[in-house]
């Protein structure tokens, strides 16, 4: 049995290139932190979180904490549909969600009008979408653990994306980044990538994981 390990779950497009200042200042901070990785283009939602549950399974870590960047919030609620129904699952300590599309987004709405753009983004466009129909709609969010969200803005009326209104952090705004059962919720400025390099994001992000709280 090994000791707590913390997972990161990438986005849309991501991988764990996009991690090295994260990991490498968790890791001063008393965290060995690894990217699950994913073909986010064509795996689907349900299908990446039970391989990331299948992962978790595997390497059997005695505590697990997560880290997600934007789509990674819903590959880690699916991976809720099977390992709280597993009572022998480690037992989740922390999660920071980082930009998650938790309530779906206008944005994809626009995405998903046009051909080209669903060819770039993939298989999970569809439910990244706002309306009744999306499974970020109708996943967990209950974790039973301390769940902390960070958003992004630009700290100007119409944010980084003008066609989807309010302050966003050009693809998601901070409204559509709630549970509802998350524990705290902090914004960074900072738009939808360059928010996993900003500084305050990774400090926030690790002693969110140490404390619970931003």
């Amino acid at each position: 049995m090994k000791e707590q390990k913390v997972y990161i779950v990438h986005g849309i497009l991501g991988g764990a290139y996009e991690y090295g200042s994260m990991r490498r200042f968790l890791k001063k901070n008393g965290f060995e932190a690894e990217v699950f990785s994913y073909k986010s283009r064509k795996t689907p939602i349900l299908k990446a979180g039970k391989n990331l549950y299948d992962r978790i399974k595997k390497e059997n870590p005695s505590q697990i904490s997560f880290i997600t960047h934007s789509l990674g919030g819903l590959v880690l609620r699916a991976m809720l549909q099977y390992s709280l129904e597993d009572l022998n699952f480690p037992k989740i300590h922390r999660i920071v969600m980082i930009a998650p599309p938790n309530q779906g987004t206008i944005s994809a709405n626009y995405i998903h009008r046009y051909a080209f753009l669903r060819f770039i983004i993939g298989v999970n466009l569809r439910d990244i979408k706002d309306d009744k129909g999306s499974l970020a709609k109708k996943l967990p969010v209950d974790f039973s653990t301390d769940v902390g969200i960070i958003a992004g803005i630009s700290g100007h009326k119409w944010g980084y994306n003008p066609l989807i209104g309010e302050d966003n952090d050009g693809e998601i705004r901070p409204e559509e980044t709630k549970l509802g059962t998350e524990k705290d919720f902090i914004i960074v400025k900072s738009n939808h990538i360059g928010i996993l390099h900003n500084r305050k994001t990774i400090k926030l992000t690790a002693q969110f994981l140490k404390t619970g709280r931003f």
